[in-house]
Formats: C-alpha cells, structure tokens, sequence
C-alpha cells in the first residue's frame, strides 16, 4: 500500500504513500510522494514533496520543491523557492526565484522573474521580462512590460487625470495607469446635448508615452 526506501531507481509505485532518499526514475503515488532528490517524475494524485527536483512534477492538488529544474503542474498549486523552467498551476503558483514561467488560473507571486507570468493576478518584487494578467503588480521594472487591465510599477509609476470638452457640448473624465511605454486609458463623459439624460459615454484602452528628441517634449499615442 505504502513505499519506504532510501534509494529508488526505476518506478516507485505505492497506493497510499511513497517515501524515499533519492530517486532517478518515476514515483507514482495514490496519495504523496515525498523524496529528497528526484531526477525523473513523480506522479501524485494528491501532491508531491521534494528538496532537489529534476524533470516533472504533477499532482493532483499541490507540488511543492525546493529547487526546480524542469515542470510543475498542478490542479491547484504549486510552491518552489527556485524555479528553472515551468509552474503551471489551477489555482496559484509561488516561487521565491523564477526563471521561466508562471502560469495559473487566479494568482501568480514571486519575488525575483526572469520570464513570464500568466493570470489574473501577476506580483513580483523584481521583473526582467513580461506580466500578462487582468491585475500586475512589480516593486521593480527591470526590463520587459507588465500587460493589464491595472499595472502598478511601483518603480515607474505612470498615473494621470484629464478632463477635456468638445463643441459638440460632450464633457469627459478620465485616468491614465500603468507605465509610460504602456498604460490603461479608462474615460467616462456625457454629451448634453443627448436626449437620454442618464446616457454616459466609457471608453477604455491602453496608450503610450514616446519621449522626442527634443528635450522635455513627449507624444501620447
């Protein structure tokens, strides 16, 4: 039902738990498999535990490593402190050093990126590389550019208020968020001349500031 061994190489197969030293091989377990070193894959139909992992890890709710070289794929999280390669998550990905990808249904943290994160919810303290999500969230900005909805770069923090009017009698508010090279354009007005008293024009998108050659002068695209 359950495996304890020092040493696996080849397949480890246990209908509750597998628990081993190392491993260079498959582990295939009902429930958990914990190890200390793997070079192969563990299979776990709830999670998989390992210090140093090498290949791919896939669990059913939770992978969880310490040193990753490879994949993680998991239907609800996964958890690394350094990561060479791929978190895939349903639910939530979290590594401390990511270089790769992280990609998750809701949530994706990590400290120091090197790469991509995929979600609705991206945050990194240090970003090389791009953030994709409907909220993003970096200390630092590197290099690369976080895509959203919301972009907050707590670096390079680009926010703006407008407020213009046509001869057309139409009168519009508006915020620009995100960075230069790329921010969201939410507007919100109301012509007057309209006969629907409770009709209000929304407009959204994303724009870019283009610094000029000249010194102090910029083009809002």
């Amino acid at each position: 039902m359950s495996n304890i061994t020092r040493h696996v190489q080849g397949i480890q197969v246990g209908g509750f738990v597998n628990v081993s030293g190392n491993v260079k091989g498959v582990q295939v377990g009902g429930l958990l498999n914990a190890s200390d070193e793997v070079m192969g894959i563990q299979l776990g139909t709830i999670s998989n535990v390992s210090s140093d992992f090498m290949g791919l890890q896939t669990g059913g709710i939770v992978n969880i490593a310490n040193n990753l070289l490879g994949a993680q794929l998991s239907g609800i999280s996964n958890i690394s402190s350094d990561v060479l390669g791929l978190q895939a998550g349903g639910i939530v990905s979290i590594a401390n050093n990511l270089s790769g990808m992280q990609l998750s249904g809701i949530y994706n943290h990590a400290k120091n990126v090197t790469g991509v994160q995929i979600a609705m919810i991206n945050r990194a303290k240090t970003l090389h590389g791009t953030q994709i999500g409907l909220i993003n969230i970096v200390d630092s900005l590197v290099s690369g550019l976080p895509i959203g909805l919301i972009s907050i770069v707590r670096s390079d923090l680009f926010c703006e208020f407008e407020a213009r009017a046509t001869i057309e009698q139409s009168y519009y508010g508006g915020v620009h968020l995100g960075i230069p090279k790329l921010y969201t354009i939410v507007d919100i007005g109301k012509n007057l001349r309209s006969q629907d008293k409770g009709n209000f024009e929304v407009a959204a998108g994303f724009g870019s500031t283009i610094p000029l050659p000249v010194k102090n002068l910029y083009v809002q695209a």
